[in-house]
């Protein structure tokens, strides 16, 4: 039967409302979540690597004012490259080691927090959570991890000037990595971000 106007009721409905979009592709403009985590992942690698360099800029002043003594970084790569070779690495090899062990490091930290804010909705401003976030991470790994593996001491028996230079790169790390994220992950530019 049909109404006065001519039409079935099932013909006045929104076909959206008939036959909703799949879960898999809600919340994320048409493409497939899969696809939306992956770019968000893959913002976040370019982001961290390039708030890495960023965070590798202040600690080399740090270094030269001696403040730092040996990076971090290096420490790991050195403790790597010794396990694995037995100490028959030259410089040139070591240094290429702590590059990679320090972008792929700020790399892979910025693409799961890119991940992990997306989400939950990108939380705003993203310098502040990025921020947050390279306090976090330095207090993870300088505060446990490092000392727990034997690479460094932990913060309050280091040397006096390698903790606050190491918190600071983290937070400049975070919250560079954050906003940049955000930008080539596609989310809008609001203030305060």
């Amino acid at each position: 039967m049909t109404s006065s106007t001519g039409s079935s009721p099932r013909e006045r409905l929104d076909p959206r409302t008939i036959h909703p979009p799949p879960a898999s592709r809600r919340r994320t403009g048409g493409r497939p979540r899969g696809l939306s985590i992956a770019r968000e992942f893959a913002a976040g690698a370019v982001a961290g690597t390039i708030a890495t360099v960023a965070m590798s800029t202040l600690m080399l002043t740090a270094q030269r004012a001696g403040w730092l003594g040996e990076q971090p970084p290096r420490k790991l790569s050195d403790a790597v490259l010794d396990a694995v070779a037995g100490g028959r690495v030259g410089e040139g090899t070591r240094r290429v080691g702590t590059a990679i062990v320090h972008l792929g490091i700020g790399a892979t930290a910025a693409a799961l927090h890119q991940v992990g804010r997306s989400v939950v909705s990108r939380p705003r401003p993203a310098a502040l959570w990025g921020g947050a976030f390279g306090a976090l991470f330095w207090a993870l790994n300088y505060g446990v991890v490092a000392p727990a593996i034997g690479i460094m001491p932990p913060p309050d028996r280091d040397r006096p000037g390698r903790p606050p230079v190491m918190l600071a790169a983290n937070v400049v790390w975070g919250a560079i990595s954050a906003v940049l994220g955000d930008r080539l992950g596609g989310a809008p530019a609001r203030s305060g971000s």
